[in-house]
């Protein structure tokens, strides 16, 4: 769809974490060359409070371009700075993420925000599956990077299969495709 008659756009949301004691406050803004997913998870893990913030610049075709992080959980803080170039080189630092080379989105396993990114990215038909793809899969607390591997099929009405290696689910989106449901772990709460 041509994107050069559309508007900018920002949507709000909250997700209640149900695996993890949590709370996401979460902001889309589709720009007209970029989309900026924002989100402020606080939370309880292990009876130890924890946040997690992260801001991801995408670009008009939903490909992630940069993506900052910063957590805390419990005295420990960390923060991750990645920009992912043309040929999808992921940089920390000015040094190649190789690893997670040609991978086009992120996946942070504390959000269901990153799940939209190859569903929006992949634009599936009812049916319809996508390949399978490799996210650079940043896992909480330890922010390790890792390759993800998913794949993504539209079973209809905003309501697509995830399943990586380990892990299959039905994640069920809002009229503006964002995540709504996303079991057993998140559930939008308004």
């Amino acid at each position: 769809m041509p994107r050069s008659g559309r508007a900018q756009q920002f949507h709000v949301r909250v997700w209640r974490g149900l695996w993890w004691n949590s709370l996401e406050h979460f902001s889309l803004e589709n720009k007209l060359t970029s989309h900026v997913l924002e989100g402020f998870i606080v939370g309880i893990m292990e009876k130890e409070p924890f946040n997690l913030h992260y801001r991801i610049t995408c670009d008009s075709k939903w490909q992630t371009r940069q993506a900052e992080i910063t957590t805390t959980s419990g005295q420990d803080r960390k923060q991750l700075n990645l920009v992912v170039d043309q040929k999808n080189r992921w940089l920390q630092d000015d040094h190649e993420l190789a690893r997670v080379r040609g991978a086009r989105d992120i996946d942070i396993n504390m959000t269901p925000s990153t799940n939209m990114l190859p569903i929006k990215r992949l634009h599936l038909g009812p049916g319809k599956s996508g390949e399978i793809i490799t996210a650079a899969w940043v896992q909480f607390p330890k922010m390790t990077i890792t390759p993800g591997q998913q794949t993504y099929t539209s079973l209809g009405h905003r309501t697509y299969q995830y399943k990586s290696s380990r892990f299959k689910t039905e994640i069920k989106l809002d009229q503006h495709g964002i995540v709504e449901n996303y079991p057993p772990y998140w559930k939008m709460e308004a």
